[in-house]
């Protein structure tokens, strides 16, 4: 199994050996003044003031230490849940499996094809697509696969579902209109809106962590480029201007970056620019196509499929660390990492601080909830009430916290 990784750069300086002076030199010239009493000129003159045997000239360079750039290395790998698909059945279905590979598990479980997994952000469910009418829908079923829903339900094609950082809505691609476009619904399935209007096909949506724009795939100028444009579908941005194929944009956790494939240098591989489309770099390719990259919500990693090999893989940011997750001989694909809430954690963006606390008053206050409020009950009774709220304000300000026996800390 060939992997190609990013080269390890080492840059040694060297210096050459001074040349050993002539064996006569010392018969047919004076003796050379110590180095002490010489004061020579600025180099770029060639002279010397002051004695024209100064010994300045000819003195040996001090040694040079070699300079050497530590190769790369990966960070930590958490072991979390990732979605995916896998025709392992004889047809697609979602599975789950932790992230080194262990522990796969049926979740959709039907005679129909099941694919394209999207988790939402408190973890709770997964959205993703089925083909059980005989066309592919949008549905969502709870984490575990109980309670499998149908959310669309239209003559042509609806897939690729993603969520809202907020939960509040699911983006998902359609060919209702006769081309591919980019819509948009209430997570309950109403409120069916399109956001892309061009007569090239759209697709590929993927909401940014701060639901401020949706990156997507569009062939609106010949090739396909990826774009982003702002959640209710204006002002429609190219990122990618390359004559090749780019598409399948994948938002880092913190907004910066979006991973994405491309077939620019042959095969499609995986490749990684800024969230304003610059600093394209190329960051993992094996044998054959990659396709489907996903960041982990911890530590930098991203998944991808690798149709050489049939699996899904992992790789650092820096593109070390690359290795197979998957060990059946079916293919696994299109993965999704489950999100990473933590017990206080309510607004999802990974950390516990005062903003959660006021998430909880305005949850309580009956003002909106935000997607991870089931987080916020921190002190593991029935009810989320105000004394959560003081709790994590105690938490971040490092103060003793006393939760009931068997409550998880905050934080974890």
């Amino acid at each position: 199994m060939a992997t190609t990784l990013l080269a390890a750069a080492i840059i040694v300086a060297s210096v050459a050996q001074p040349p050993a002076p002539g064996a006569d030199s010392a018969a047919t010239s004076p003796p050379l003044r110590p180095a002490a009493q010489c004061v020579p000129a600025p180099a770029a003159t060639g002279d010397r003031i002051g004695d024209e045997n100064c010994a300045v000239a000819t003195q040996p360079p001090l040694p040079v230490t070699p300079t050497v750039v530590p190769a790369p290395t990966a960070g930590p790998f958490a072991i979390i849940p990732i979605a995916f698909t896998t025709n392992r059945d004889g047809f697609d279905e979602i599975y789950v499996m932790y992230s080194d590979g262990s522990s796969p598990v049926n979740l959709s479980r039907h005679w129909a094809n099941d694919s394209e997994p999207s988790y939402s952000p408190d973890g709770a469910r997964i959205a993703y697509a089925n083909d059980r009418s005989d066309k592919w829908d949008v549905y969502v079923m709870n984490k575990d696969g109980t309670g499998q829903t149908q959310l669309t339900d239209n003559a042509a094609a609806d897939a690729e579902p993603v969520w809202s950082p907020d939960g509040q809505r699911i983006a998902f691609s359609s060919k209702r209109e006769g081309n591919w476009d980019v819509f948009v619904m209430n997570a309950d399935g109403s409120a069916q809106a399109k956001l892309t209007d061009s007569q090239a096909d759209d697709w590929d949506p993927a909401w940014s962590p701060d639901g401020t724009k949706i990156a997507f795939t569009s062939s609106r100028n010949g090739d396909f480029d990826i774009y982003v444009m702002n959640p209710d579908g204006s002002n429609p941005v190219k990122l990618t201007n390359n004559p090749a194929n780019d598409s399948g944009p994948a938002w880092s956790p913190d907004g910066l970056r979006i991973a994405f494939e491309s077939d620019r240098e042959g095969d499609y591989e995986i490749f990684v620019m800024t969230s304003a489309g610059s600093q394209e770099t190329r960051l993992a390719g094996l044998d054959g196509a990659d396709f489907e990259p996903a960041w982990s919500p911890f530590h930098g990693w991203l998944a991808f499929f690798s149709e050489g090999e049939g699996d899904i893989y992992v790789v650092y940011e820096n593109g070390t660390g690359m290795h197979s997750i998957g060990t059946h001989p079916a293919d696994d694909r299109f993965p999704a990492w489950a999100p990473m809430v933590k017990r206080g954690n309510v607004d999802c963006d990974g950390d516990v601080d005062s903003v959660d606390a006021l998430h909880v008053l305005r949850s309580v206050a009956g003002l909106g909830a935000s997607a991870c409020i089931n987080a916020g009950n921190v002190k593991c009774d029935d009810g989320l009430t105000a004394v959560d709220s003081l709790f994590i304000l105690r938490y971040v300000a490092q103060l003793p916290v006393t939760l009931p026996p068997g409550c998880p800390e905050i934080g974890g």
